[in-house]
């Protein structure tokens, strides 16, 4: 079973202009110990016909029981307009931030990791707020971003974390495209 949200949600914010391409549902529910992954995966790729384009596809994992989070998304943008997601479920930039991972680009080949040289990465987050989550929707979101300024800071990687904002854990995944902004 699929659901998918219509939307054509576009925003600007710190310097890069975002689209939500698309927003599924996908599957049922999955049970929170029966979950493969805790974190999100994450592809991003150059847009070809456009300059400073990139999209990126995520597949997440949310609980499926979402709290509003009315008064603190001013500078977030909602994935879905669909009524029971709503001031729910929403994408926000952090900018730019330094992360050490097995992605190096001075070469960390056996390297430990208090040896590898963080790199740069743009910071993403999927923003919700749930309690007691005993049950998970699987999501398949893509957006794009631009890049608005001819000469800003070009990143090696994205990090796409999943942030609860009731107090659990956050949880997030690296990945870069071989032409990364």
């Amino acid at each position: 079973m699929i659901i998918k949200g219509e939307i054509q949600n576009h925003a600007e914010i710190g310097g890069l202009l975002f689209v939500v391409k698309q927003f599924e549902k996908i599957g049922s529910e999955v049970l929170s110990d029966k979950l493969p992954m805790k974190m999100p995966l994450v592809n991003i790729q150059k847009v070809d016909h456009l300059s400073n384009s990139y999209r990126c596809c995520v597949t997440a994992f949310v609980p499926s029981n979402l709290d509003s989070l009315d008064n603190e998304t001013q500078s977030m943008l909602p994935l879905s307009s669909s009524e029971n997601l709503i001031d729910k479920l929403f994408l926000k930039y952090n900018g730019i931030v330094k992360v050490v991972t097995g992605i190096d680009n001075n070469n960390g080949d056996g390297k430990s990791e208090e040896q590898l040289t963080p790199i740069s990465c743009r910071g993403f987050e999927l923003v919700y707020s749930s309690s007691h989550t005993l049950s998970y929707n699987v999501y398949y979101i893509v957006f794009d971003y631009t890049i608005m300024e001819e000469n800003a800071f070009h990143t090696d990687a994205i990090i796409i974390q999943d942030e609860n904002i009731d107090p659990e854990t956050s949880r997030g995944t690296v990945t870069t495209s071989s032409s990364s902004g």
